[in-house]
């Protein structure tokens, strides 16, 4: 049923619910959108659910009358949207109630305003689900393994499969393929998600010499990812349609800003982060060397990581042609090899790369992340992690020399990751969507 539209965003569904045991509406469905005061529809590379809070302020009793005994955090909430410009590209997500918080009564005990906290139901599943098993396959089979019996086929599925207010679709994921078989890889005890967070950890792809694998999830389902992969395709999606996710910020008006698309415009920049030298050096972040001593054939090898050489494959930046953030001058003065790993390490066990994990990808995720900043956007549903947008934000400069002032070739413009994605809406017709950004190239170069 559509409800009401905000802005962009229209929302068919936000109920509340309790179920019985068959998978039907045991309580409900409440219909929320009238008593929504805010609303945060979070997804991150960095989680492996996405989060919804929702604060309502109500006077029908729910707070203690809902399913007879109030609202414990043991609800679900349903939510269907979509965007009008592109309604190919719906939410369908279903939640539980995490937990129920900030709780404000009304001096004449007449109404409540609270926030409830809520996460995608998988992670409901994940979290009464063991995976205590030995596989011998490769990480990336591993995880559709661990998804596909643990979740998919989770008997804990069909406490959903009677609900019929809408489907409660199982949730797929894709997988980026690791090649090493790994024999013997025991998971003791641990919850899927965790099971699936320690194969990324030990995942390692010779092909992009940092390899972080993360599990994350957006509107279209679950990741289990290589960044470096993620940003070398995405680099040649925007080389082959560079308008498909380009930005333009403004803050002030100017003769193009007639010209440019309402929901291409950014509309704010924050929390802008920039590099930290001194703990790029301190940790081993632009040179350090990982021994593996071999407890076994009683031997040792060392891997080496030097900044320098390592960027300049494409695949390690977000701008592929772009400058680094570190100075020639200053790294051939100050940089030194003066941070060493020691790695234990039993070489019967094959395929075991912790010395390349450690040297290597501890610095691609320092340096992809000493950048960071947030974009505000009017409100568009279709952005997720993961993806890249390219920013034309003019220099920050009111000198008019031989230079324009409105270039993007700076290192605020160009490309960026899209770390987090936030939409923000309510019920008084407004929508942004904010963006986290990160990136670790700086002024974009010549091909």
């Amino acid at each position: 049923r559509r409800m009401a539209k905000l802005g962009n965003l229209v929302i068919d569904n936000l109920h509340l619910v309790t179920l019985n045991k068959d998978g039907s509406i045991k309580t409900g469905p409440v219909e929320l959108y009238s008593k929504l005061i805010s609303a945060a529809l979070t997804q991150s590379l960095f989680e492996s659910s996405i989060t919804l809070m929702l604060t309502i302020s109500e006077s029908e009793g729910m707070l203690t009358r809902f399913n007879k005994k109030g609202i414990l955090g043991q609800e679900f909430v349903i939510l269907t949207a979509h965007n009008d410009h592109a309604a190919d590209s719906p939410i369908n997500l279903q939640f539980y109630v995490r937990s129920a918080k900030n709780a404000e009564l009304s001096a004449q005990g007449q109404s409540v305003l609270m926030t409830l906290e809520c996460v995608t139901k998988e992670s409901l599943i994940d979290s009464y689900t063991s995976v205590n098993q030995s596989f011998n396959k490769t990480y990336s089979q591993t995880v559709e393994s661990i998804w596909d019996r643990y979740i998919t086929k989770s008997p804990k599925q069909e406490f959903f499969k009677n609900t019929p207010l809408t489907p409660f679709d199982k949730r797929t994921i894709e997988v980026h393929d690791t090649q090493q078989v790994i024999n013997s890889f025991i998971i003791p005890g641990r919850s899927p998600f965790e099971a699936i967070d320690m194969c990324g950890r030990r995942a390692h792809d010779f092909t992009f010499g940092g390899s972080m694998f993360l599990f994350y999830e957006t509107i279209n389902g679950y990741y289990f990812h290589n960044i470096e992969k993620l940003i070398n395709d995405q680099n040649k999606l925007l080389e082959t349609e560079p308008q498909l996710r380009s930005y333009r910020y403004s803050p002030t008006d100017d003769s193009s800003e007639g010209t440019v698309d309402e929901i291409k415009k950014i509309k704010e920049l924050s929390q802008l982060i920039l590099p930290d030298q001194h703990l790029l050096g301190a940790t081993g972040s632009l040179r350090n060397t990982a021994r593996a001593l071999d407890v076994v054939g009683k031997t040792y090898r060392d891997v080496s990581f030097d900044y320098q050489e390592k960027t300049r494959g494409a695949y390690q930046l977000v701008d592929p042609a772009g400058d680094t953030f570190i100075d020639d001058d200053f790294h051939d003065m100050f940089v030194e090899d003066t941070y060493e790993f020691l790695i234990i390490k039993d070489s019967t066990k094959r395929n075991q790369f912790y010395e390349h994990v450690v040297s290597q990808r501890m610095p691609f995720v320092h340096h992809l992340m000493s950048q960071q900043m947030n974009i505000s956007l009017t409100g568009d549903i279709t952005l997720v992690p993961g993806e890249m947008v390219d920013l034309q934000i003019p220099e920050q400069s009111a000198y008019k020399g031989d230079k324009q002032t409105d270039v993007s070739s700076n290192r605020l413009g160009g490309r960026w990751m899209i770390s987090a994605v936030k939409q923000i809406f309510d019920n008084q017709e407004s929508h942004t969507t904010v963006l986290s950004c990160m990136k670790n190239s700086g002024i974009p170069g010549e091909k």
